[in-house]
């Protein structure tokens, strides 16, 4: 332990850089491939010229694919596609589509045809999405096209000698983050850890992680932090009891209301964390080792930040380090929850000094511009100036942060469409072209919670829902479908007050807003500024998404607020006002 108190410095900028670099380089080998001409025309070698398909491709500097632009293949022999794409500027990626069904498809060669050469792809690392399934490999590939304008992808982006420039500059970038990263987590004083401490921070890390890895998280620090359990210190905060409640209601739902019933509880298993939850962090007595969210926010945000750039200076476009495209693998919103929390801990409740705080809800808050949910970032500049409105260098230093946010262009275009608020009359109509310009990301809500409401036609629907599972949104997707908005119809009700009564009817809605109502008292009691804030942040954001239908933001939520629920956070004087 000495040696590591000795030699920190030296360990924490090799482990940064290290996992750093590495990981930037593992990024550039698994997103990008090297072309040494640009590439103009596409072969594919397949069963039948008569395929009825075309292909889309990814230019220089778009985000997205060019749908404007469609490719068809033309006539040479039976069994080959022809596609020339010479008039594109540099080609970044291709889709092939296909418009019908087919039941049989036999892809023997794809080459992509340059002015001097022919690369032949590897068919192994084309990636099948909407519906195809894949078949095998038999000298090609065979698969089966099951819903029309489903499509093969290239899974790399191509590169040229023009990106050589870019590239050396993403690198200096990437250096200089690391750098700043080990000055800000060179300030940090850890404290020493025990073996069971380690395994709650390694479960807490691990929440924005694929499934797999916070399960496996969850169990092991679960082994070590059991022996801890009191049934009394567990019934005392009664937090825990409304979460089992909440649980045992939607397990039972699943098993007599929802129409797999018995036969698949998969909607059950999503829920568990309310279950699991509240008897893991009872058996946690360090309540202050959530103090770290805010570093593993910060480390997440870095990891992000470090790709994007990359993606930016490559494709010559500032909108690959926003929302979607600059969170890549974890959802923005969600994203966006953990360091709206982050930016509160720091500010009320972690003992750093002034300055150094200031620098962290910095860095936090361009993280979050960057995710680009728009509630979060409306509702944390809204409670924040309310919270400090006294402290002039706060105030300047959150309204040089907006004034640097409505000047960035991907968040004014996120922003435009709360701006038109005349598109809300879209609501007053019966049938609506999907691709009216009018629905957006505001509209869109009221009119899934419009037809939310139709499927609770009857006494028993009102009083217990449809069921939790799956087959619930059929009654949705149909309205949608009659409303001229079926291309919409995967979407969910993004409305947790709203997704609750449609699932487990009056009795679910009211069960939850107990479970919201007590936060709030508790809060209000104990005179606990976090916990307030985060009552509001929960609230506010189960009316715009339904949160707690995702796994990711259930064990997210139940975290921060059993955490905060605790009698040994609530009756610390720290963040606490007069």
């Amino acid at each position: 332990m000495s040696f590591f108190k000795k030699n920190r410095k030296i360990i924490l900028f090799l482990s940064l850089f290290i996992v750093g670099l590495g990981g930037t380089g593992f990024y550039l080998n698994q997103n990008y491939t090297y072309q040494n001409q640009l590439i103009e025309s596409v072969e594919i070698v397949c069963n039948s010229s008569e395929l009825n398909s075309y292909i889309y491709l990814k230019d220089i500097e778009d985000v997205t694919f060019d749908y404007k632009k469609l490719y068809r293949s033309k006539l040479t022999s039976d069994s080959t596609l022809f596609f020339d794409i010479k008039d594109q500027t540099q080609m970044r990626n291709l889709r092939w589509y296909f418009k019908s069904n087919i039941d049989y498809v036999f892809v023997k060669k794809i080459r992509l045809h340059s002015k001097d050469y022919i690369e032949e792809l590897d068919l192994s690392v084309l990636k099948c999405s909407g519906g195809l399934s894949k078949i095998n490999y038999d000298d090609g590939l065979t698969f089966k096209v099951e819903k029309p304008h489903s499509f093969l992808e290239i899974d790399k982006t191509c590169l040229y000698p023009t990106d050589i420039g870019p590239l050396i500059i993403a690198f200096l970038l990437v250096i200089l983050i690391l750098t700043a990263l080990f000055f800000l987590f060179d300030k940090i004083s850890f404290q020493a850890l025990e073996l069971s401490d380690i395994s709650v921070l390694v479960f807490l890390a691990s929440i924005f992680m694929p499934h797999p890895i916070f399960n496996v998280a969850l169990i092991l620090s679960l082994l070590f932090v059991l022996k801890n359990f009191e049934f009394k210190r567990f019934y005392s905060n009664r937090i825990n009891l409304i979460f089992i409640a909440y649980f045992l209601l939607l397990f039972l739902n699943d098993l007599f209301i929802s129409s797999s019933s018995y036969h698949n509880l998969k909607a059950t298993e999503t829920f568990l964390p309310f279950l699991i939850m509240p008897i893991y962090i009872s058996c946690v007595n360090k309540v202050r080792l959530i103090r770290y969210f805010p570093f593993f926010a910060i480390l997440i945000g870095g990891g992000l930040l470090l790709t994007s750039i990359i993606n930016a200076l490559v494709f010559r476009n500032l909108f690959y380090i926003s929302f979607t495209e600059f969170t890549k693998y974890i959802h923005p919103v969600y994203y966006s929850y953990l360091i709206s929390f982050s930016i509160f801990y720091v500010a009320l409740v972690l003992e750093l000094k002034n300055s150094y705080k200031n620098i962290i809800q910095i860095v936090l808050f361009l993280f979050m511009i960057l995710a680009g949910s728009k509630l979060i970032i409306i509702l944390t500049i809204s409670i924040y100036l309310l919270l400090f409105i006294k402290n002039k260098k706060l105030i300047i230093t959150m309204s040089s942060g907006i004034i640097f946010m409505f000047l960035f262009p991907p968040i004014q275009e996120r922003f435009k469409e709360i701006v038109n608020i005349n598109d809300i009359d879209i609501v007053l109509e019966k049938v609506i072209d999907e691709n009216d310009y009018r629905v957006n990301g505001l509209t869109l809500r009221l009119l899934l919670w419009q037809e939310t409401f139709k499927t609770i036609n009857t006494i028993p629907k009102f009083i217990f829902g449809l069921g939790v599972d799956d087959a619930s949104n059929n009654e949705l997707k149909l309205n949608m479908i009659e409303r001229g908005l079926g291309k919409y119809k995967r979407y969910s009700t993004h409305n947790q007050f709203v997704n609750i009564y449609m699932r487990a009817g009056i009795i679910g809605l009211g069960l939850l807003i107990s479970m919201v109502v007590y936060i709030f008292y508790r809060a209000m009691i104990k005179k606990n500024k976090m916990l307030l804030v985060l009552a509001i942040l929960f609230t506010f954001t189960m009316l715009t998404e339904s949160v707690l239908q995702r796994v990711v933001g259930i064990y997210f939520f139940t975290t921060v607020i059993l955490f905060l629920m605790k009698p040994t956070f609530l009756d610390e004087n720290s963040n606490n006002w007069n």
